[in-house]
C-alpha cells in the first residue's frame, strides 16, 4: 500500500530540476512530508548546496501520510523521466520500500530505494550585501565564457556615479583567467542591494552549475553575504523554490 502519492503534470520542468540535482550529486535525499518535499544535497566535493522545497501544490495530486525519507539515484530517475512524452504525466509512489514511476503510457518502473545517511544543512539567516537579478541570456553569456578559459570566474563590482541620472545600472565585471586566454566582461546591471560587497571567485565546476540554471528559462537572483557563500536562488511556479550556494 502506497504511503505517498504525486502526480507530477509538468515533467519538462520537473526534469530539468532532477538534472539540476544530478549535477550535486547522483544519490540525493526526498523529504517526504504531508506538506511537500524537502531536497537537500552537497556537491563538488562540499564546495556547492542545493536546497528545494516543492510544496504540494506544486503536484496536481499529492499525498503523504507520513514522513518519508526516499533516496534515489538520480541518473536512473533522469532516465525515467525521459520516456515520457510531451503532454503526459508522470505518477510517482512509493510504499517506503520501493519508488514507483508511472507514466501516462501505461509504462510503469519499480526502483530501488537506497540508504543515504546524511545530516540537514542548516543555512543562516544572512544579511545580504550585493544582490541582483540575472536572466537567462545573461547566464547562456557566462556559460560561453567559462567553457573557453576551462577555468573559475572572479566577480568584482563597480557602482554608477550619483550624479549620472541617465541610468540606474551598475556593473559586475567578471573575469576568468585560462591556461591559453584571459576573458574580461562588464555585465550592467541593476543592483537591488549593494553594501560594498567584496570581490568573489567561483570555480570552474561551480560555474558551470550556476550558468545551467538558464535552462529553467527564468530570471535568477544572485546574491550574497561578504565572506560567505555566493547564492543562486528562483521560484518554481509559486510552488517551489530552488537555492543553489558555491
Amino acid at each position: 500500500m502506497s504511503k505517498m502519492q504525486a502526480t507530477i503534470t509538468n515533467i519538462k520542468e520537473f526534469h530539468t530540476f532532477t538534472s539540476l540535482l544530478e549535477q550535486f550529486d547522483e544519490i540525493v535525499k526526498f523529504q517526504f512530508s504531508p506538506d511537500g518535499i524537502l531536497i537537500q544535497s552537497m556537491g563538488n566535493g562540499h564546495t556547492c548546496f542545493i536546497k528545494t522545497k516543492l510544496d504540494k501544490k506544486y503536484f496536481s495530486h499529492f499525498q503523504c501520510d507520513e514522513k518519508m525519507d526516499l533516496s534515489m539515484s538520480m541518473g536512473l530517475v533522469n532516465s525515467i523521466l525521459k520516456k515520457a512524452k510531451r503532454g503526459e504525466q508522470v505518477t510517482i509512489s512509493s510504499d517506503g520500500e520501493r519508488m514507483q514511476f508511472v507514466i501516462e503510457s501505461d509504462l510503469s518502473f519499480d526502483i530501488k530505494l537506497i540508504n543515504l545517511d546524511v545530516e540537514d544543512m542548516v543555512i543562516p539567516e544572512l544579511e545580504y550585501d550585493f544582490s541582483t537579478m540575472l536572466n537567462p541570456h545573461v547566464l547562456k553569456d557566462w556559460n560561453q565564457i567559462v567553457d573557453m578559459t576551462k577555468s573559475s570566474i572572479v566577480f568584482s563590482f563597480l557602482f554608477n556615479s550619483p550624479d549620472d541620472m541617465d541610468t540606474d545600472e551598475d556593473i559586475i565585471r567578471l573575469t576568468s583567467v585560462g591556461d591559453l586566454v584571459t576573458v574580461k566582461k562588464d555585465e550592467k546591471l541593476i543592483f537591488n542591494i549593494k553594501t560594498e560587497p567584496k570581490k568573489v571567485s567561483l570555480g570552474h565546476k561551480s560555474m558551470k552549475i550556476a550558468t545551467s540554471l538558464s535552462s529553467f528559462n527564468k530570471d535568477i537572483c544572485m546574491c550574497f553575504q561578504n565572506n560567505m557563500p555566493v547564492e543562486f536562488s528562483f521560484d518554481l511556479n509559486d510552488h517551489g523554490t530552488v537555492e543553489c550556494y558555491f
